[in-house]
């Protein structure tokens, strides 16, 4: 993604030489949404600095198995990052290399055992909406194991229903 961005950089603005270009906010794997790059060191900095302060919000969609207890809520865990295995756990506080993730739930809308959630992460850590999800017994959909070929897919529809200040209320439809 990167080389392809540069690339187009050069050809676009017919730069000479190498072309500056700085990864801000990725995405875990299989995951969908906006990433962010910078064009400058300087703006590079400035992006990042505001990611560390949590000045830019981070907001995510996530169709669940299951209905929530509760409308809206505070999940609080933490966790501890396997480096060997790549691994991500839910650990109790007291465990060596721990770091604390929050993260806020709202329910959009539930239907035929799944439940579409709106998520706000108050920390950023690897696979941590994944693995807090999972945690209160509400798996992401489609979080599935390429190895083991145990891919479930449900077909689901996404549409934009109306836009208030560039938040969308999304409908979704699923079929077995």
């Amino acid at each position: 993604m990167l080389t392809m961005l540069r690339n187009d950089l050069k050809i676009r603005y017919q730069k000479p030489g190498n072309v500056y270009l700085g990864l801000i906010h990725r995405l875990d794997r299989p995951v969908g949404g906006a990433m962010v790059f910078a064009k400058t060191s300087k703006a590079a900095s400035r992006l990042s600095d505001m990611f560390r302060r949590h000045v830019i919000e981070r907001n995510y969609f996530a169709v669940v198995h299951g209905t929530l207890n509760k409308k809206r809520g505070q999940l609080v865990h933490y966790l501890h990052k396997d480096r060997q295995k790549n691994k991500v756990f839910v650990v109790p506080p007291t465990h060596p290399n721990v770091k604390k993730a929050v993260l806020d739930y709202e329910v959009m809308e539930s239907k035929k055992g799944f439940s579409l959630l709106s998520v706000n992460l108050h920390t950023g850590r690897p696979h941590q909406i994944r693995i807090q999800l999972s945690t209160m017994g509400n798996p992401i959909l489609l979080c599935f194991s390429i190895k083991d070929s145990s891919i479930c897919l449900l077909e689901i529809t996404f549409k934009r229903k109306y836009s208030v200040n560039n938040m969308y209320k999304i409908v979704f439809n699923c079929r077995k």
